[in-house]
């Protein structure tokens, strides 16, 4: 297999890889050779591995630990970006991070003033499939884009401290609140009321005709725990997607995903966790509109 490295104003790079490597190895072996051959041709101004991409020409990314055979084409355009990390604080070193819940944009401290900053004065809480902030108890969603797209209930000014982490509580077996033979027995009012939500919402759901939620330019949102990326349906292949396949683990103040069996007590270590899997995008649904 031939494919050819383009990166900016660069002398591209042709590349012929061996039949055990497209067979065995996965396409970060190539970005370690261009980045080789880079950091060699730059000694000072030399660039870490974490920071190379590889895209399409239309800009699609190709995963970084697919196998070459899955990801890549003979005779394939390879497109090498360098990603900028925290690029704009970088570059202007008065610019501070706002860390509120539901922020989290970049502003300066002569332009912090009341009322520029909306955000969630409570925080995340993770019961069973149920999510809320604590600060608007009222608004509780089970799923999680409805849960991150809440409106901020507060307004006030930005502020770069971060939140203090939730500490993980002290192992201890508590005494029951109920006793009884049925889990029903054990349920607080809450608890039988958020089961009851659940139960009534997946009775609907069963009862409702779904589609795949495709728009007319044949791009979809995918799906997959952690992705939530567009994509072009036309575009997507076996190594497109990095995702957890999950479930979701919310317990007390847990959260994490059970696939891997990585947990945290923080909501942005949370958010940060490193995907386990690849493979195809998968379009999220919508219901079948009615003919009628």
């Amino acid at each position: 297999m031939k494919v050819y490295l383009h990166h900016g104003d660069e002398k591209d790079m042709k590349v012929k890889l061996p039949k055990k490597w497209v067979a065995e190895q996965k396409v970060e072996a190539i970005m370690e050779m261009w980045l080789d051959a880079w950091n060699k041709k730059h000694p000072d101004a030399e660039i870490p591995l974490d920071r190379v991409r590889f895209t399409e020409k239309n800009g699609t990314e190709i995963p970084r630990f697919g196998t070459i055979a899955s990801c890549c084409q003979d005779y394939q355009d390879i497109f090498v970006v360098i990603q900028e990390i925290e690029a704009a604080e970088a570059e202007d070193p008065s610019l501070l991070k706002c860390y509120r819940y539901g922020c989290g944009v970049l502003y300066r401290e002569e332009d912090n003033v009341e009322g520029c900053c909306r955000y969630h004065e409570g925080q995340p809480v993770f019961h069973d499939c149920t999510k809320w902030w604590s600060c608007c108890k009222n608004k509780k969603h089970t799923d999680w884009d409805e849960f991150m797209q809440e409106p901020p209930c507060c307004v006030g000014m930005h502020t770069n401290v971060k939140p203090k982490k939730i500490e993980a509580p002290q192992e201890a077996i508590p005494e029951p609140l109920y006793k009884g033979e049925k889990p029903e027995d054990f349920e607080t009012p809450d608890e039988k009321e958020l089961r009851e939500e659940a139960e009534a919402k997946a009775a609907e759901d069963a009862a409702t005709e779904w589609e795949p939620d495709i728009g007319p330019d044949h791009t979809a949102t995918c799906a997959n725990l952690a992705c939530q990326q567009k994509f072009n349906v036309l575009d997507n292949h076996d190594a497109a997607c990095q995702h957890h396949p999950g479930p979701l683990i919310f317990h007390d103040c847990k959260k994490g995903y059970q696939c891997c069996n990585r947990t945290t007590y923080d909501f942005d270590d949370f958010m940060k966790l490193p995907t386990c899997a690849i493979g195809p995008h998968v379009p999220k649904m919508r219901k079948v509109q009615s003919q009628e």
